[in-house]
């Protein structure tokens, strides 16, 4: 928007510079007061400034050296150009509604940005907590698997996530701990009853000798076996 208003000021400048090279400061007020008259809503603002500082046409704020300039009260982009005589032709363009758009964009970015903030808070809060919930239930399962619960498995989401692909290989491993614990435990259960037979005939054996202290002592020996 401020550029267009640039380029408005900088072609009406020029059209209006044109005719008073052409024709001398008469031509240049009769071409601004046809530009007054026609009173658009969006026409600029001129002035043609004397050397002592007045200024005929719009009231628009005292310019002491040509060029660009910027005024916020009112909001008026400007620009001078030097005449005759210490005469200088003044053109501006209301940017009222440049404020005014930069300003709702302004509040418009706040009010994004602070959703956005609250949002990101609060979707953080949510993951963090699915994180930890889920970091309990490890932390749950694997406490009852070392109590000795070596059937607990470590529940799955079904959506195939990190946490549910880490909770299939710990399954996996689990799995294959409780198989290697049963085999031992089937082959020391084995043992003990492949131990037991002949520690029993030999049991027999010296149950059938004289009483004596070395026999009660080898069936003591044999019992605590």
């Amino acid at each position: 928007l401020e550029q267009q208003a640039r380029a408005h000021v900088e072609a009406d400048m020029a059209q209006l510079l044109g005719d008073y090279r052409d024709d001398g400061l008469d031509e240049l007020r009769h071409d601004i007061r046809e530009r007054i008259e026609k009173n658009t809503v969006s026409r600029l603002s001129y002035a043609v400034q004397r050397p002592d500082g007045r200024a005929i046409f719009d009231r628009l704020p005292k310019v002491a050296q040509p060029g660009w300039h910027r005024f916020d009260a009112p909001p008026l982009l400007v620009k001078a150009e030097p005449l005759d005589n210490g005469y200088m032709l003044v053109l501006a363009a209301d940017m009222g509604r440049v404020q005014a758009m930069e300003s709702l964009l302004l509040n418009r970015l706040f009010l994004a940005l602070a959703a956005t903030i609250i949002l990101g808070a609060l979707g953080g809060l949510w993951a963090s907590s699915r994180f930890l919930a889920r970091v309990d239930t490890l932390a749950t399962t694997a406490g009852r698997i070392g109590d000795g619960f070596l059937s607990e498995r470590i529940p799955l989401r079904g959506n195939n996530d990190e946490f549910d692909q880490l909770a299939a290989t710990i399954n996996r491993m689990l799995a294959r701990i409780e198989t290697l614990v049963g085999n031992l435990q089937q082959v020391s259960t084995n043992i003990a009853h492949d131990l037991r037979t002949p520690l029993g005939s030999l049991r027999r054996k010296l149950e059938a000798m004289p009483d004596s202290d070395e026999m009660r002592e080898a069936i003591a020996l044999l019992d605590e076996m």
